[in-house]
Formats: C-alpha cells, structure tokens, sequence
C-alpha cells in the first residue's frame, strides 16, 4: 500500500486524498478510451485517406479498450457503475470526435 503523504490528519484530509486520486485516474482513463476511440476512427476510415487503413474489423481493437475500462469502473466506483461508464464514454467520445478533429 503507498504511504500517506505527512499532511493527512484526520479523516477528511483522508477521503479528499482518495477522491483526488480517483478523479486523477478517471481522467487519465477517459483520455485513453479518446485515444483509442480516435485510433479506431483511423482504423476504419477507406484506404484513400493518408492516415487511414480501411479495415473492416476494425471494431475488435475495442474490445480490450472497453474490457479495461470496465474492470476500471468496476474496481474504483463499485456503487456507481452506470454514471461513472457514463461519464468515461460520453468524455472520450467528445474527445476524441469533436474535440480532436479541431
């Protein structure tokens, strides 16, 4: 287990440490998912863009990417599985489709 750093002293300081951690994560994960989400869009897009393959199975290179994001919400937000699938999708999406692209 990491040790806690010296400032912690009573339980708040203590749940806003996790939290904070959490949210940290949360966010790194959802840019992952827009990564690999953007990556995907490259995958299927026709051969006749530069940066694109054309490949009909492109979908399978989701499937690890969503497993991994699920085993991710599963561990860190056991109470809150629906919001927080929710909420990593619909951000990687907007990412990765509407952010980037700009």
């Amino acid at each position: 287990m990491e040790e806690l750093p010296p400032r912690i002293r009573n339980g708040w300081a203590l749940v806003h440490w996790i939290l904070m951690r959490r949210y940290r994560s949360f966010a790194l994960v959802t840019l992952g998912v827009a990564s690999a989400m953007h990556t995907d869009w490259h995958l299927a897009r026709p051969a006749h863009h530069q940066l694109s393959l054309g490949l009909a199975q492109h979908w399978l290179s989701a499937i690890p990417v969503f497993a991994l994001t699920a085993w991710y919400v599963c561990r860190a937000w056991p109470h809150r599985i629906a919001g927080a699938s929710a909420a990593i999708i619909g951000g990687a999406a907007l990412v990765a489709q509407v952010v980037e692209p700009l």
